[in-house]
């Protein structure tokens, strides 16, 4: 099955912005119950919808790549993973509570993610 060749970064890279991008609508109502914007981000105050937009797509981008690249490459080098996250994180530092879901999201997604590489290795 070509699911399990070997993926490269930037497929990884793509397809969690795209799985990020569809899932969006999904998770925006039930995200902003949890973290309720108070309109801080890292791009500064403006409407609570395009905030709480902004911050779903950085939580589901963070856990899908962290994910996938857990779950989807071979040879997992910590180096390549922290670039392709440093950009979320640094957006989340913002706010505590964003920062630590986001460490949240991360340990999630590892666990995930190596769970599944040894389900697939069975």
């Amino acid at each position: 099955m070509k699911l399990w060749s070997e993926w490269k970064n930037w497929q990884v890279f793509l397809v969690s912005v795209v799985l990020a991008l569809l899932s969006m609508p999904l998770l925006d109502d039930y995200f902003f119950s949890i973290f309720p914007s108070r309109g801080s981000t890292i791009f500064g105050g403006g409407p609570e919808d395009l905030i709480a937009d902004i911050n779903t797509f950085l939580f589901l981008y963070l856990f899908f790549v962290v994910f996938l690249y857990v779950f989807l490459i071979k040879r997992f080098v910590l180096r390549h993973l922290v670039y392709l996250i440093i950009i979320p994180i640094i957006l989340f530092m913002v706010r505590i509570d964003i920062f630590l879901g986001g460490i949240i999201v991360i340990f999630v997604g590892v666990a995930l993610g190596k769970l599944g590489r040894n389900f697939k290795e069975k």
